[in-house]
């Protein structure tokens, strides 16, 4: 049997979390689901699923409705875990916020003293708000500026780089990338490009950086402010 979880993210923030209309389909059977919590759709979800697991073989997929997709198929490892453990899928899609405070490493630098400066340099630059801001990106996998969740992708087209992200559908061009150590790649995305993306999808940011005291999230209204207050600073300071 074929069930598909289909869902759509609500604008407005509930208790600084967002909420969630859409539908389970089961065969010709649906079960609406209105101003759920994504922990929400998991738990119905996961009743379904083992409802219908004592009757038939079950596959599972799901859908955002937030614009044209496809369905995609659930693994058959994380319908195990639906089943069984909704709260760790639950708890793997949604971390909570971290605060990400970036330090210099202090250890005796031996042969490497140049490569500890430069990264001293490139984490005094992440730390900093100005003409751009930075994302995190480890083996592959980026900081959504949207979703705040670990599921944005480097997308490369022509000559362009940007940061994807598969679960929300969030998409903004990177104008650099570069890396500090062995392991954590950073994207560099103009101020003013992110704050061009829809207003209405995007209500507020996932920026856990040094400067974003408010931190790890930023509301629209604030960064641009921010960002006006730096223009204005550097105009001066221009002239």
């Amino acid at each position: 049997m074929k069930i598909v979880l289909a869902y759509k993210r609500r604008e407005e923030l509930v208790n600084d979390a967002h909420l969630f209309d859409g539908y389970i389909l089961e065969n010709q059977s649906e079960t609406r689901l209105n101003g759920k919590t994504f922990a929400e759709l998991i738990f119905t979800l996961s009743e379904v699923v083992r409802a219908q697991r004592q009757k038939s073989q079950v596959g599972v997929f799901m859908v955002r409705l937030e614009q044209p997709s496809v369905e995609h198929a659930v693994s058959d490892d994380a319908v195990e875990t639906i089943c069984v453990h909704p709260h760790k899928y639950i708890e793997a899609l949604s971390p909570p916020p971290q605060r990400i405070v970036l330090k210099v490493n202090h250890r005796a630098p031996t042969s490497a003293t140049a490569t500890v400066g430069l990264r001293a340099g490139v984490e005094t630059l992440i730390d900093a708000f100005g003409e751009s801001v930075y994302v995190q990106v480890k083996n592959g996998e980026a900081e959504c500026p949207r979703c705040g969740r670990w599921r944005g992708t480097m997308w490369r087209r022509g000559g362009s780089t940007a940061v994807k992200c598969v679960e929300c559908g969030f998409l903004v061009v990177a104008h650099a990338q570069f890396r500090i150590d062995g392991h954590s790649d950073w994207a560099a995305i103009f101020t003013e490009d992110l704050l061009g993306v829809d207003a209405q999808d995007t209500p507020r940011f996932f920026l856990p950086r040094a400067w974003n005291t408010s931190g790890p999230w930023i509301t629209r209204e604030d960064l641009q402010k921010k960002y006006d207050k730096y223009v204005e600073e550097k105009e001066n300071a221009d002239r």
